[in-house]
């Protein structure tokens, strides 16, 4: 009999993409030598003022984009190759997916605690182990704190939930908004200077020896041998148990085969739950408090319902948090702070299979800072929403990833948060308005923040951008964003997606589609489809870079269409910015507004069509190469 992960894998995509960037390079790299020569060189005087610039924990990737653009292009792709590659292999390849997100922050080659698995039988065999698991964990976990005393540790489980609420790109200083500016900064330097990231990293890792497919199926077994314990739980649960029993840890629970309701106001360290339409309500799979980090939940079956309360679902703080549902069509609910979301530590949420929905508000939906936080979908047609600063989105020293292996997918987030851009450019307007704008900072983005207005005292709470990592491997997928989404980045960040096969309709609006600002780094790749990019503007989108950053917006094949009617782009350079579009296949389709391949003030922009009968208006034509003496090119082969 084959097993569910054996049925899984045969219905997960194989992967097969090869490298987009190094094709670009080969095509686009010595055009710009050619004709952009002394462009590219002022950009790149321009550009390496931003080591002047005093923003902490700037990650070694987004600086090597400063002088060699194209070379951290091809590592940060080769990351997201990696991530992918690992990812479509499930829950077998966990731990390895956790440590190629790692590696965007250069944490390499970290091992978990040898913990012997004896032969498990019974149920109360596998409940051993599962403490022995745990117990492990939290010994590697006390060595990577050793230099954290106890106060900086409530501190650092404590002070996510005012930052999930607060954290944004500009904030001005004062003597009310000092005391939050301060709190980041301790948060963030006490996480990159007194852990021991790697041991940290380890303790993680033993905690998935409890994800192992191998494990999991015999748990399963095991649950379906035993009888239902007339023992209570904790309060607020419901339903029939199999086991429950409490260790230094927390709760062990194993609820039954039936519909169960679980309340998350207790420590639960470990639960698995045989089947049944589920509730699950407050704190799921996620740290209960500084001394107790670690949580970790299985659904093996039914149409299940979670309703996480603030920093509740599949969240990782000083520790990690870990869900997954291996089979149903799913409800996951997330308050700020959930989803797959890590501060200073690591949240997972894993779901294999079934047609899903994730909705959002803030910092939710694999987020990050001073971590790592992971949404990863393997199968079905899922829906994700969120307010905004959300769906892969990387803090300061974080990582944020969202993965989905297979599925017609439909991602949105905005139209929540009104844009600082209204009081000056629309005054007037009100919500509902053309010209009323959202911000939605999303969608793989790497988020830091600034001040402003500048202030020499000030640079000392200036925080560079982590990573957001969002990747769809297959499926006919629809996005729609407000501002600042889809591979942006700002202010140091470094933003990432990747759109592996299907044919994509992806909308965006200001600084999307490979587009940010303030030393921002991204990539917008697409692979294979054909897609469709539009905007509802007003200006930067497809491969636009403002103020000393690097983007690039790669499409490897098909016939996509290109509106950008209500906005500007493709590829644009401002000052001091590297943007590139390269299209480098296809018979395309293009409705442009603005000037494609433009620049101005020491900055160097490329538009480039690699082939294909396309469609252009009134000047631009097939077979034709174009400067406009700033530093932009247009060529199409």
């Amino acid at each position: 009999m084959r097993t569910f992960v054996t049925l899984l894998l045969l219905a997960t995509p194989t992967f097969a993409a090869e490298p987009l960037v190094p094709r670009t390079r080969d095509a686009v790299k010595p055009l710009m030598d050619e004709h952009l020569g002394e462009a590219q060189k002022a950009a790149f005087a321009h550009m390496a003022k931003a080591n002047e610039v005093p923003a902490r924990f700037k990650s070694a990737l987004r600086q090597q984009a400063f002088t060699d653009p194209w070379g951290a292009l091809i590592k940060l792709e080769r990351h997201g190759l990696d991530a992918s590659e690992t990812a479509v292999q499930g829950l077998a390849k966990l731990p390895d997916l956790v440590q190629r997100l790692a590696s965007f922050r250069d944490v390499l080659n970290v091992a978990p605690a040898d913990v012997a698995r004896p032969n498990l039988e019974t149920l109360d065999d596998h409940v051993k182990y599962v403490v022995a698991v745990l117990d492990a964990a939290l010994e590697r976990r006390e060595n990577a704190l050793l230099k954290i005393d106890e106060k900086d540790r409530e501190f650092l489980h404590a002070w996510p939930a005012r930052h999930v609420e607060t954290f944004g790109p500009q904030l001005t200083l004062n003597d009310q908004t000092k005391p939050l500016l301060e709190s980041d900064v301790r948060f963030c330097a006490l996480a990159a200077r007194s852990f021991d990231t790697p041991a940290f990293l380890s303790s993680v890792l033993t905690v998935l020896r409890l994800a192992e497919p191998t494990f999991l199926d015999s748990l399963r077994r095991a649950m379906e041998n035993a009888k239902p314990i007339a023992a209570k739980g904790p309060d607020g649960l419901t339903g029939e148990l199999l086991h429950a029993s409490q260790t230094k840890n927390g709760w062990i629970i194993i609820g039954a085969k039936g519909k169960n309701t679980y309340s998350g106001k207790d420590s639960v360290a470990f639960l698995a739950d045989l089947g049944g339409d589920d509730s699950y309500k407050g704190l799921i799979a996620s740290s209960f408090d500084a001394k107790r980090p670690f949580s970790f939940l299985v659904d093996f079956a039914g149409n299940d319902d979670y309703d996480g309360a603030a920093l509740g679902l599949a969240t990782g703080r000083l520790g990690c948090g870990c869900l997954i549902d291996r089979a149903g069509d799913d409800t996951y609910k997330c308050a700020p702070g959930g989803g797959g979301c890590g501060f200073a530590g690591v949240g997972i949420l894993v779901d294999e299979s079934g047609k899903d929905t994730y909705s959002g508000t803030r910092f939710t939906l694999g987020a990050a800072t001073a971590g790592i936080g992971l949404l990863l979908d393997l199968a079905g047609d899922d829906k994700y929403a969120a307010h905004g600063f959300s769906i892969a989105i990387g803090g300061p020293l974080g990582v944020g990833a969202v993965i989905d292996i297979a599925g017609d997918d439909e991602y949105k987030c905005g139209k929540h948060y009104p844009s600082g851009y209204n009081p000056s450019e629309a005054p007037n307007a009100k919500p509902g308005d053309a010209n009323f704008q959202y911000d939605a900072f999303a969608m793989g983005i790497g988020l830091g923040r600034r001040l402003y207005p500048f202030w020499k005292e000030g640079e000392v709470y200036d925080l560079a951008g982590g990573f957001g990592v969002w990747i769809d491997v297959a499926g006919n997928d629809k996005s729609e964003s407000s501002n600042f989404a889809q591979a942006c980045a700002y202010y140091f960040g470094v933003g990432l997606k990747m759109d592996l096969a299907g044919n994509d309709r992806h909308g965006a609006a200001r600084y999307g589609h490979a587009s940010g600002a303030h030393y921002g780094f991204g990539a917008f790749l697409d692979y294979g489809g054909d897609d469709a990019y539009v905007s509802e503007g007003p200006t930067y989108n497809a491969g636009c870079a403002w103020d000393r950053s690097v983007f690039l917006l790669a499409d490897a094949s098909g016939a996509d269409t290109y509106d950008l009617s209500k906005s500007s782009g493709p590829a644009r350079g401002d000052h001091g910015g590297w943007g590139v579009f390269a299209d480098l296949a296809g018979s395309d389709k293009y409705r442009i507004n603005g000037t494609a391949g433009g620049a101005s003030e020491k900055s160097a922009a490329v538009f480039y069509d690699g082939g294909g009968a396309d469609e252009y208006p009134t000047p631009l034509t097939n077979a034709a190469v174009s400067r406009d003496g700033t530093g932009g090119l247009v060529v199409d082969r």
